[in-house]
Order: C-alpha cells, then structure tokens, then sequence
C-alpha cells in the first residue's frame, strides 16, 4: 500500500519503534487503519464489534 506521498507503509521487523516520532509512528498508525478497515468490510465487521464490545466490558477477545 502506498500514501500520496510514494512511501511504502509497513509495520516494518523494528519491535521497538519509537512511535513517540512521527516518522515512525505515522505508518504504523496508516497501515493499522487500512487493516482494521479491510476487517470491516471483509463481512466479519459483527465480529470485530463483539471483540471491542468484550473488550470494553473486561472480558478480553474471544
């Protein structure tokens, strides 16, 4: 997947990212969006809403 701006978005093998910097944080956050929203629209989407409804309630993910 490419942004406007031509960089590749990648959570990348760095497991200790800074996302305190933009730089790496903005393609973390591009690329978590893009999945949650493929999720959604994958026909699945009740299941994602009863995952972060157990997850508000404190029972964790299924």
């Amino acid at each position: 997947m490419r942004i406007n701006d031509g960089h590749p978005i990648g959570f990348g093998s760095n497991h200790f990212a800074n996302l305190s910097d933009l730089q790496q944080r903005m393609p973390f956050v591009l690329n978590a969006a893009a999945r949650f929203d493929e999720l959604l629209r994958d026909g699945n989407g009740h299941r994602i809403e009863q995952a972060i409804q157990d997850i508000a309630a404190g029972r964790g993910v299924r």
